[in-house]
């Protein structure tokens, strides 16, 4: 299978389904597929027959109106949170949950010494830095973290912290992709829960701290930042 090119993001996406970039004019023939990563983004897709695989929050913000006519358009549509099968499903569009599940299994010495502090990598709006501001040792750079930097910075900390860009528990869903490679790298990860079950069930047994409110979540993160030794506990239960 292909893929069309997208950010270093969707490389890692495309890394983890084993596919292979595809160029303009590529097409899906048989049991081959390029495989559309970015269809929530301009420019047109530059492929007339194309399978569509979707990580992009539906419920809470509207999406484009050229969105879901490349959804119509598509030879397959398919959606890593049950979520937005359901919500596809609702507007006449047949989705598959295929769901994305990266290594989260730490490697390396995560309690090595020398880790202190915590992290957050994503995009800045009002509503994560009422989450976040006012948290002190906690390193915060932006979305276009990825890869060896990202995983730099991980390699210091022992906390990992998600909090939801678009709005609550109750209409968000896990922000898995950023999640799965702090656990990789032995963190121990504090997230605010999200609307779907089977991503927090998943990592909630792999270790992941979920918490529904801004004040227990800040709460939380300065005990275990005053208590390492606390966090390296709860690490080795894991």
């Amino acid at each position: 299978m292909k893929w069309g090119g997208g950010s270093a993001y969707f490389q890692e996406v495309a890394d983890h389904f084993g596919l292979e970039a595809a160029e303009p004019g590529d097409e899906a023939t048989g049991d081959e597929a390029v495989v559309v990563l970015t269809a929530h983004e301009p420019p047109d897709i530059p492929f007339a027959d194309y399978v569509v695989y979707n990580m992009e929050q539906l419920v809470n913000h509207d999406m484009p109106p050229y969105f879901y006519d490349r959804l119509r358009a598509a030879r397959e549509v398919w959606d890593y949170s049950l979520v937005n099968v359901r919500h596809m499903r609702e507007r006449g569009i047949h989705a598959k949950h295929v769901p994305y599940l990266p290594p989260i299994t730490p490697v390396g010495t995560p309690l090595a010494a020398g880790r202190v502090g915590a992290v957050f990598v994503g995009a800045d709006n009002d509503r994560r830095r009422e989450w976040l501001d006012g948290l002190e040792g906690v390193v915060r750079t932006n979305d276009e973290c990825w890869g060896t930097r990202r995983d730099t910075l991980y390699a210091h900390a022992l906390l990992g912290l998600n909090v939801h860009y678009y709005g609550g528990p109750d209409t968000t869903i896990l922000e898995i992709h950023r999640i799965a490679p702090m656990l990789r790298a032995g963190l121990l990860v504090v997230s605010e829960k999200s609307c779907d079950p089977y991503y927090d069930d998943l990592l909630e047994s792999a270790g992941v701290v979920f918490i529904h409110d801004k004040r227990d979540f800040q709460e939380t993160v300065r005990v275990l930042l005053r208590h390492p030794g606390l966090v390296k506990r709860l690490l080795r239960r894991v």
